[in-house]
């Protein structure tokens, strides 16, 4: 037998599928997601060129402010030049190199760069650009965009997610500024760096890395997701396989998990355990109706060898012989009418004016008719021993049942016998007739003064061939009148139970839906 293993779980379709669907639809969302923030990062950085096209700084302060740099630059050195633009509250201005990097890592549109780049070919003397060459490899463009609002701007190296104004938190300090009294501030001297941390890189945040984590969270959740699913439906596929072999052992009882898929799997071990009742009630009844064969057959056997032994005594040896053939066809139109009864071929249909699948039509029978018909033959059975049946009859009004008549009359007939034979000599059995209009159903309750029955027993005593345990030795039959009675009042859509009396006797209470009140 196949049993639940990892490499079986992967090699299933089923957790592919699911696998495939579900990465398919957290990547799809992964993409769309990361769609959108590289849409808005293009739309920023439209607008960023726009706001830098709009032209450069010019006049006397921009030519200051060029001026300072450059010599910033051409004295001090990239360091120094890094320092003094950081000072800068206004008029900031920008350092590119021949790559078109900036000193201080700020982004520049690439259509400003062709434009200061013109301006310098075309005119070395523009005021609003300087060039300036600290040695032969090395040259800056120095240049002051005019800027709406550079705060605005996404600047290089943060995600068009955070606004300037979060960043302001987060950007460099401009170093603080001595006074001499003059009214004009200089920057202090660049402190060493020497004994002090360098300062931390700026990480990135891209598209591609939101789309990289949620490829990989929907790699690990559609694993699992589709892990979770395969793994029980392959765990039921398994128990089927395994309740065809006839292993109808519980499987998934001890699945404490609260779903619908351990819910499936614990209907299947009662389903399995249902089926696992049937067999056994099954072979319980082969065994019951060979033993119960057997016994006729082997006394049939006896007389006919003895009717060949004994010639004279054949007339005795014959009616010996046709008492037991009728027992057997007794038993054998018994087991019939129990398995068409079980079939369901004489179900009947309350609803309507149909037939059951025997072909007989469905009628409607007055119970308290019925029971009249019934009294007499069983009055005149029970008065053998001295006994009597009475009817008491509390309905109001008259209670009908939609059925065949005749089937119910056997059915309560077969009870009425029962309690007969149970009871002892000179009892009274009594039939009680009433009806509960809340529930529309109509209730006959069959009351004897015998023994009763063990509660451990009260119920098995409907199944076929069972005999109480107290009083199997003391009485004959085969054990089938209250099986074929409960198979009844089933396909009249009724209900049937037997109770012990406070009184001593046993109580069986047939319930059937009331017509009359429907």
């Amino acid at each position: 037998m196949e049993k639940l293993t990892v490499r079986s779980l992967f090699v299933s379709r089923l957790f592919w599928k699911f696998f495939v669907s579900i990465l398919l639809a957290q990547m799809v969302a992964a993409l769309a997601v990361g769609g959108a923030f590289w849409l808005k990062n293009r739309e920023n950085e439209k607008i960023f060129e726009r706001n830098q096209l709009a032209s450069l700084e010019s006049g006397p302060r921009a030519e200051d402010a060029i001026n300072g740099a450059a010599a910033v630059l051409q004295y001090g050195g990239i360091p120094a030049l890094q320092n003094y633009l950081r000072s800068m509250q206004h008029h900031q201005v920008y350092a590119s190199d021949a790559q078109g990097n900036e000193v201080l890592d700020r982004k520049v549109a690439q259509t400003t760069l062709d434009q200061v780049r013109e301006i310098v070919k075309q005119n070395p003397a523009s005021t609003s650009v300087r060039l300036v060459q600290i040695n032969p490899q090395q040259q800056f463009l120095l240049f002051l965009p005019n800027l709406k609002d550079p705060l605005d701007l996404p600047p290089d190296g943060y995600p068009s997610l955070f606004s300037a104004k979060t960043l302001r938190e987060f950007s460099p300090k401009p170093p603080r500024v001595n006074d001499r009294g003059d009214g004009i501030a200089r920057p202090q001297q660049a402190p060493s760096d020497q004994g002090k941390r360098p300062p931390p890189r700026d990480f990135s945040i891209t598209p591609a890395i939101f789309i990289a984590a949620a490829i990989v969270a929907s790699l690990l959740f559609a694993a699992l997701l589709a892990w979770y699913f395969a793994r029980q439906i392959v765990a039921l596929r398994l128990a089927f396989a395994a309740a065809s072999e006839g292993d109808l052992s519980p499987r998934f009882q001890s699945d404490a998990r609260n779903d619908e898929l351990s819910d499936l799997g614990r209907d299947f071990d009662f389903m399995s355990q249902q089926i696992r009742s049937m067999m056994e009630r099954q072979t319980k009844l082969l065994h019951d109706v060979s033993h119960e064969l057997r016994s006729p057959l082997a006394r049939l056997q006896a007389a006919i060898g003895l009717a060949h032994q004994q010639p004279d005594r054949t007339k005795l040896y014959l009616e010996r012989m046709e008492r037991e053939s009728g027992r057997m066809d007794t038993l054998i139109g018994e087991l019939l009418t129990l398995a068409r009864l079980e079939a369901g071929a004489y179900r009947s249909d309350n609803g309507g004016n149909g037939s059951s699948k025997d072909g007989s039509q469905n009628e409607d029978i007055d119970i308290h008719e019925l029971l009249e018909e019934l009294l007499p033959d069983a009055s005149f059975e029970a008065g053998l021993q001295q006994s009597k049946i009475s009817l008491l009859n509390h309905l109001p009004t008259a209670a009908i049942v939609r059925g065949q008549a005749d089937l119910l009359a056997r059915a309560i007939e077969n009870i009425l016998r029962n309690a007969i034979k149970y009871s002892p000599q000179q009892s009274h059995i009594t039939i009680e007739l009433a009806s509960n209009p809340a529930h529309q159903q109509v209730s006959i309750k069959i009351m004897d003064q015998g023994s009763g029955v063990p509660e451990e027993e009260l119920e098995s005593i409907f199944l076929a061939f069972h005999r109480s345990t107290s009083n199997a030795q003391q009485f004959q039959g085969h054990g089938l009148g209250l099986a074929i009675a409960k198979q009844i009042i089933l396909s009249h859509q009724g209900k049937i139970a037997a109770s012990n009396l406070v009184s001593g006797g046993l109580c069986v209470e047939i319930i059937l839906p009331d017509q009359a009140t429907l």
